[in-house]
């Protein structure tokens, strides 16, 4: 499967770098891919690719606004920043792509929160939205996760150069615009409970069992507040990246759920 890789204006002097993986499949649908809230296109690994060929779609990964290879952050991040993402950015992302097949979302941690918001906008060719430890209001437990880990960062120059790697200057920007924010008195009103309930297309929402920044919680509020199918599924001896500590059984979870709703909606 070829990979190719391109800078997408979306507008207000922002570059978002894209990652396409395809086979020129246009007339069928297309996965798209939103990273987590330290993540970025690289970071997925392989998850895409083997993902995109167990299902024979084409996919697109890219890097958020500030991330990666993408235009940084020219502003501190405000606390409805996955709102912003989800009914702005990500809009006018696929938008410039023009896609004009059916699309479906996966989106992990921070990027699974953006797919529900933008779900909730309710576009006419989103026909599925996948979810892998996205967040849906704010738990101690996340609070907790992100001060630990904020502690790690500022104490390993191992860990620093890793993420470095991967967005280099930007990195600091990145890290406690989103370290930061979470920690905030503000941020723990954050919640999308209300925005679920203007989704209508299919969900699958999974989770590790050991997420160090989430629980159960979270995916059984996703199926118990969307309008249309939700099926969640916690995925055990995994933390807060189960497509990385149980790939295949993730990878199967997926395939069965897409393969239903592209039979569905292609009959």
């Amino acid at each position: 499967m070829k990979s190719s890789f391109q800078q997408i204006d979306i507008g207000n002097n922002i570059k978002l770098g894209v990652k396409k993986i395809n086979k020129n499949q246009p007339h069928k649908p297309i996965l798209l891919f939103l990273h987590e809230g330290l993540g970025s296109t690289e970071q997925w690994k392989d998850f895409p690719e083997n993902l995109c060929n167990a299902v024979n779609l084409d996919g697109i990964v890219f890097d958020r606004y500030g991330y990666g290879t993408s235009s940084p952050l020219k502003e501190k991040r405000p606390t409805n920043y996955l709102n912003i993402e989800g009914e702005k950015n990500l809009p006018l992302l696929i938008n410039q792509l023009n896609l004009n097949q059916s699309v479906i979302l996966i989106g992990h941690s921070d990027g699974g929160s953006i797919a529900l918001v933008y779900a909730s906008t309710q576009p006419k060719n989103l026909i599925g939205c996948i979810t892998i430890a996205a967040h849906v209001f704010v738990e101690q437990i996340s609070v907790d996760g992100i001060k630990a880990f904020t502690k790690l960062y500022e104490e390993n120059v191992k860990l620093q150069n890793a993420l470095k790697k991967y967005h280099g200057e930007k990195i600091n920007s990145i890290f406690y615009g989103w370290s930061d924010t979470w920690q905030t008195a503000e941020f723990k009103k954050w919640n999308i409970e209300a925005l679920l309930k203007k989704i209508n297309c299919p969900i699958l929402a999974l989770q590790g069992r050991d997420d160090e920044y989430g629980t159960e919680k979270q995916v059984k509020s996703i199926c118990k507040n969307v309008n249309g199918h939700c099926k969640y599924v916690m995925i055990e001896n995994a933390a807060h990246s189960p497509h990385q500590d149980k790939p295949e059984e993730v990878l199967e979870e997926i395939k069965q759920f897409i393969s239903n709703i592209v039979t569905f909606a292609t009959q």
